[in-house]
């Protein structure tokens, strides 16, 4: 019960007047915007509470929330979900409530290096698996090889660069008759650093073998 004494002619009365009062229980579980998210590092996302239990906006008063990082060395996150990705590495972003990790989002940083795909020097290039019926890669172009040797013998081996990676459709021509010709197909891209420019390519796709040529 409230009992008002502003200095109102109406309010003299010193009457009960009822007001009332929510009570609520603090959040005991949550659902996030995202359960799982990769960034390369240097990069940012952001993190958002889209559910929670007991459903009602009344809960968030009563209860301490924010977010935290798991690994603060990998990505950081502040209260309101925004993520700064920092280096390479797995991290899992908490929604907290009173101390409590109520749900989670476990993040790759990852600047997409794997050391089991090699560019032509050696190096990791980090760029994703061509499929050859689709063409359909993030980068600068592809380059298709056809063989008439499985191995594909350099002698037996011709290359096509595609220099757009929108174009998904590629004629090989002055194919030999009778001849069964293996295909794979990679991506590449290409950076320039002040008169050069570096090509930087994935693996090679799984092997198509074609029917002999008529």
């Amino acid at each position: 019960t409230i009992y008002s004494y502003n200095p109102y002619p109406y309010d003299y009365q010193g009457y009960s007047n009822p007001f009332p009062i929510r009570v609520v229980a603090p959040l005991s579980g949550a659902t996030l915007s995202h359960t799982q998210m990769t960034l390369a590092p240097g990069a940012t996302g952001k993190i958002d509470l889209v559910a929670m239990t007991p459903d009602s906006a009344y809960s968030l008063f009563v209860t301490d929330f924010g977010y935290t990082s798991s690994d603060a060395s990998v990505a950081t996150v502040d209260d309101t979900g925004n993520i700064k990705a920092l280096k390479n590495g797995t991290t899992t972003i908490s929604f907290m409530g009173d101390g409590n990790a109520l749900a989670g989002c476990t993040l790759k940083v990852s600047d997409g290096k794997n050391s089991s795909s090699k560019n032509q020097s050696g190096n990791a290039s980090g760029i994703k698996r061509g499929k050859i019926t689709e063409l359909s890669l993030a980068g600068s172009g592809y380059q298709i090889q056809y063989s008439t040797n499985k191995k594909f013998k350099k002698s037996k081996t011709k290359t096509v660069t595609l220099k757009k990676n929108k174009k998904t459709t590629k004629v090989l021509k002055k194919l030999k008759k009778g001849k069964k010709y293996y295909v794979r197909v990679r991506s590449f891209t290409k950076t320039r650093s002040g008169n050069s420019t570096t090509k930087k390519f994935g693996r090679w796709s799984k092997v198509m073998v074609s029917k002999k040529i008529k």
